[in-house]
């Protein structure tokens, strides 16, 4: 019985249904990856649920096409499938390419990772298509998988700290892949070090530790317990938040990425990845800072999509101030008085003077503004702004440009439900 293209989403949906959940421990840039791909590829699939045009090659190109395009933007990332096995992503475009490959006569693998056909080796070809995404790691040139257990077991035998490729070990490994092998997991960092130990210190008896060691890191690869570390490093930190960039159109999408993260604590993590001409672009949609702030339909009836928006308002705040300085400009662009009480003493000043004529310095500013983002991640509801931030900060806090941004704080709309909200 011929197949129909609502029959292979079907399956596709059905089995991502079965799923278990991204593990918490993920990288937030590899979540955020992961989170705008999956809303991709469920408009896809949707798009196709009811299709009743019969499932051949030329009616599933558009499903391989979305593969390939997702493989050219994650390659030399710590998104690709090696680095992130268990991100829903990955997973899901692993279903998706296991349900393409008997149209394709291909594996699953060279559907997903389509460059890797390239691999002018045909022995290496078979070896690759019988590991677990796990179990390897790329070379440099992005298409060779080099087997991490079997090179550092290779190392081990030959006693040596020197790293060569398993299928051609009299070349040995660069440093940045010889990195990607040693970082892999906990187990295979602690398989190395041992090797160095013994190397350094001589000491053959610890043979039988370093064996010990070699045997977890089987151990963890067949039961799949090994948490992948890994790393393209700064280079492919950029290209994940370019690619984040260029499929987050608006604030919303971002925002709704932000949210998927399990622990707002990420938040810090995210925001500092990019730069201000990100957060600009993304955020503000290259408008001014306070008019974005001060515009209500840019705020939800759900408090923790408010409390990220706001969260980044506050990080823009701060980058936009780090970078004027003590000036006498605000981010508005408009300029400020100047000061003219600068002659009284400096006592008197700070206790009465500056909650009534302003005056704060930058670091008092910046210290407020990151009490304020502390408020945001800390989940008190955004109304008690003020019984739950120290009174220390309330001066600066409510001056001038943070005092508009802090002023929202405690006027955005309350939800009546804190998950009433369908993200």
């Amino acid at each position: 019985m011929s197949l129909l293209v609502k029959d292979i989403v079907a399956n596709i949906k059905r089995k991502i249904a079965l799923l278990p959940e991204e593990r918490t421990s993920m990288k937030p840039l590899v979540r955020i990856e992961s989170f705008l791909t999956m809303q991709s590829l469920i408009h896809l699939l949707d798009q196709f649920i009811g299709s009743n045009e019969l499932a051949t090659r030329e009616s599933l190109e558009i499903f391989l096409a979305f593969l390939s395009d997702r493989w050219d933007e994650i390659q030399e990332t710590d998104a690709v499938y090696p680095h992130a096995p268990d991100s829903l992503a990955n997973q899901c475009c692993l279903i998706v390419a296991e349900e393409l490959s008997d149209f394709f006569y291909e594996h699953a693998y060279f559907l997903m990772m389509p460059s890797l056909q390239s691999i002018q080796d045909k022995a290496i070809q078979q070896k690759f298509i019988h590991l677990k995404m796990y179990e390897f790691v790329f070379a440099d040139d992005g298409v060779t998988p080099i087997e991490v257990a079997t090179c550092l077991d290779q190392a081990n035998q030959n006693k040596t700290t020197i790293l060569y490729y398993p299928d051609h070990p009299t070349i040995p490994l660069s440093k940045k892949e010889a990195d990607r092998v040693i970082d892999h997991c906990g187990e295979s960092i602690a398989y190395y070090g041992a090797m160095e130990y013994r190397e350094e210190h001589r000491v053959e008896m610890f043979d039988q530790d370093v064996d010990a060691l070699s045997r977890e890191l089987h151990e963890a690869f067949n039961s799949h317990t090994c948490l992948v570390k890994a790393s393209y490093g700064d280079s492919g930190k950029r290209k994940l938040i370019n690619y984040i960039i260029k499929n987050s159109n608006h604030a919303r999408c971002f925002i709704r990425a932000m949210l998927n993260l399990p622990d707002k604590r990420d938040w810090r993590f995210l925001t500092n990845e990019l730069h201000l001409d990100d957060l600009h672009h993304i955020i503000l949609g290259n408008d001014l800072l306070l008019n974005c702030v001060q515009r209500q339909h840019v705020y939800t009836d759900n408090e923790n999509y408010n409390r990220a928006i706001l969260y980044c308002f506050v990080e823009i705040y701060i980058r936009q101030r780090t970078k004027v300085g003590d000036t006498n400009v605000n981010m508005s662009g408009l300029s400020l008085p100047k000061n003219r009480i600068t002659h009284y003493p400096h006592k008197w000043f700070n206790r009465y003077g500056k909650p009534w004529l302003g005056g704060y310095s930058m670091s008092e500013k910046l210290a407020a503004a990151r009490a304020l983002q502390q408020f945001l991640i800390n989940n008190k509801p955004l109304h008690q702004l003020k019984n739950e931030v120290d009174h220390l900060f309330f001066g600066a806090l409510f001056e001038g440009d943070l005092g508009i941004i802090a002023s929202q704080v405690e006027t955005v709309m309350i939800p009546k439900c804190l998950n009433s909200y369908d993200f």
